[in-house]
């Protein structure tokens, strides 16, 4: 990824980060729709 930081990050903790953000925008555009 551009931000490198899943070099800084355990593969589990990037992997919950990026499902985190995944979900928000789900929920953003499910809200904005």
């Amino acid at each position: 990824d551009k931000m490198g930081l899943k070099d800084h990050l355990s593969p589990t903790r990037a992997n919950g980060l990026m499902s985190m953000i995944t979900q928000m925008k789900y929920y953003a555009l499910v809200f904005a729709g």
